[in-house]
């Protein structure tokens, strides 16, 4: 029959050792799901015990063996391979999980702990070991494995952050904070790894110790910057005001700090209503020529809204005085200039964008219309009179028009008609 046909196919591929073991071991399993039990299970009995076959194909033999209603020879087999220092950790960890699901709990949980606790043994099997323990039931295994792992530092920082929150999945809250403390103590594990266990280790209650690991990351110069703001931030709102404030405001005046930074804490300290460290760290931003411009002008409208208007205004005054800073920049300055009431500051900027050749058209153009919301009709008058751009002229007279200056406007606009012809 055709049923018998392929039998004797799957049968001649399985038993022939030339051919792949694993194309014997899924022929075996074919055979078993045509009926044939017997010839199935002595086959993969015959793979399962070959030490000279991959490893992965004798547990998966094994595991069918037990499938196939053979327990005990598929257990002792996987019992043998999962204690088999040999073999490899994740083949081993393999069969320690096939054993577990055969019944016999202890052996598998036995191997499961030795793996998870091998420091030669590879981080992600150890890790899984670890998480296959807590799948048996066994909370206490896995809680020890993981925390032996979040311990370890010759495991890398991100595994031993894995292991520390998993511990925190399974509720195990002393376990999961001397994981955090391993990790935040560690000098030689990432500064943002080591800042995050530090916090972690807040969330938990252990504040005393998490506000001194921050403090010590905080001040630490050889720390990267931004981790440090980090670290001050939680410091913080751990309740350490204070300590926290002292550190931002040493970064804020950092020239060697990025400038994003930088921007970061005076933010930071205006939230710790620190108004007085704050604005000076927004001073120092908006005097810092190394600063992009509109960072400078941000810098200046946030000393602005701290109530330091005198500083904003010289801010603002040297951004729209500078004819190296972009057109538009300039502008916005003038502009914040004229809300700050400086109306005489805010026009000197405005007339001399307006005058300016290198300055984009646009930005020349609305220049002199802010002239005439600032009501300066004899600014307007010497623009249309006398600028290079004749676009500029034009703007300008006709705004010199709307303030009621009609007589002095005919005369430029014959003036721009001639010169036009």
């Amino acid at each position: 029959s055709p049923s018998d046909a392929a039998a004797a196919i799957l049968m001649s591929l399985a038993r022939n050792a030339k051919v792949n073991g694993n194309v014997r071991q899924e022929a075996a399993a074919s055979l078993g799901e045509l009926g044939r039990v017997e010839e199935a299970a002595a086959i993969m009995l015959s793979l399962a015990r070959d030490a000279g076959v991959d490893g992965w194909v004798r547990e998966r033999a094994a595991a069918s063996l037990g499938e196939l209603g053979r327990v005990e020879e598929a257990a002792a087999i996987l019992l043998s391979l999962a204690r088999d220092a040999g073999v490899r950790a994740s083949v081993r960890r393999a069969a320690a999980i096939s054993l577990g699901e055969l019944g016999r709990a202890e052996e598998a949980a036995a191997i499961l702990l030795s793996l998870a606790r091998d420091a030669g043994v590879r981080a992600s099997v150890r890790r899984a070991a670890a998480a296959s323990l807590g799948e048996l039931g066994r909370v206490e295994e896995a809680a020890e494995a993981y925390l032996s792992l979040a311990r370890d530092a010759g495991v890398k920082a991100d595994v031993r952050w894995e292991a520390a929150a998993s511990l925190r999945e399974l509720g195990r809250v002393e376990e999961t904070a001397e994981a955090y403390l391993s990790l935040a103590r560690d000098a030689g594990v990432d500064g943002w790894v080591r800042e995050r266990a530090a916090e972690s280790l807040g969330e938990l209650g252990r504040v005393e110790d998490a506000a001194a690991i921050l403090l010590s990351l905080a001040r630490d110069a050889e720390v990267e910057a931004d981790v440090r703001w980090s670290a001050a931030v939680s410091l913080g709102e751990l309740g350490h005001i204070e300590e926290a404030a002292a550190v931002l405001l040493s970064l804020a005046r950092d020239a060697g700090v990025y400038i994003w930074v930088r921007r970061e804490v005076a933010a930071s300290l205006w939230r710790l209503d620190r108004v007085e460290e704050a604005a000076e760290a927004y001073l120092s931003l908006a005097r810092d020529a190394g600063v992009e411009a509109w960072g400078r002008w941000k810098a200046a409208a946030s000393l602005g809204e701290l109530g330091r208007v005198e500083e904003a205004a010289e801010a603002y005054l040297s951004l729209a005085r500078d004819a190296g800073v972009d057109g538009w920049v300039r502008r916005a300055a003038a502009a914040s200039l004229g809300e700050l009431g400086r109306v005489e500051e805010a026009a000197e900027a405005y007339l001399s964008l307006a005058r300016d050749a290198r300055v984009d058209a646009d930005v020349r153009r609305m220049a002199a219309s802010s002239l005439m919301g600032l009501g300066r009709a004899d600014d307007l008058l010497s623009l249309a009179r006398d600028a290079v751009d004749a676009d500029v002229r034009w703007e300008a007279a006709a705004w010199l028009r709307k303030l009621g200056r009609d007589k002095e406007t005919a005369e430029i606009l014959r003036a721009l008609e001639q010169d036009g012809k």
